[in-house]
């Protein structure tokens, strides 16, 4: 996958992610491209993070899940600490709600 092909995606994730306030918000983009290293991103249906606090001293466990458009699902955990947020599910990009993504292409 090239860099140019995920920037809509990245910049979608980024930006909703920046709209539910997430402490993590500049973290997703960067776990769903090694999520999708042997994928393309035009077979990506719906990206939704799960956030789930542990009440250990700010220990919040993440679980970001990427929808393939074949009906798979590619999900990865992860731990943030030293922020204090509610239990809930984000849908930071669907494809339904916000349209197919178009891709950037360098002109040289």
């Amino acid at each position: 996958m090239s860099t140019n092909a995920f920037d809509c995606l990245s910049n979608a994730l980024l930006q909703a992610g920046l709209r539910c306030e997430l402490p993590i918000a500049f973290m997703i983009p960067f776990r769903v491209q090694e999520m999708l290293q042997d994928g393309d991103v035009r077979d990506v249906r719906a990206v939704t993070l799960h956030q789930c606090p542990q009440g250990e001293e700010g220990v919040v466990d993440y679980e970001v899940e990427v929808h393939m458009r074949d009906g798979s699902r590619k999900t990865e955990e992860f731990q943030g600490t030293g922020v204090d947020v509610e239990h809930d599910t984000y849908v930071l990009y669907d494809r339904n709600r916000d349209g197919a993504m178009k891709h950037l292409h360098l002109l040289h």
